[in-house]
């Protein structure tokens, strides 16, 4: 087993993986949020991961780790940090 940075040669089994996550509830949630068909939202989730300008958010690739098992994708993870300053 390996586990290593995303690539964009990734994009397609990360886009896989979120879909499929979100067909395990009874909402599709990106779908619905963008308000389009699984086709698009698709679309949408590529774009955003390959925007080299996205940094350090769920929809950046540079937040992405892929698990390999025999040279094979077998999973993926996303981590990423919201920072808040709080006021005293």
């Amino acid at each position: 087993m390996i586990i290593r940075p995303a690539t964009k040669t990734d994009i397609p089994f990360i886009v896989d993986a979120i879909i499929a996550i979100e067909k395990t509830g009874d909402t599709d949630t990106f779908s619905n949020l963008f308000g389009t068909d699984e086709d698009t939202t698709r679309y949408y989730l590529e774009q955003f991961l390959l925007d080299d300008e996205n940094l350090n958010t769920e929809f950046s690739l540079n937040t992405y780790s892929i698990v390999e098992i025999d040279g094979e994708n077998a999973g993926c993870c996303c981590l990423f940090y919201r920072f808040r300053v709080l006021s005293k």
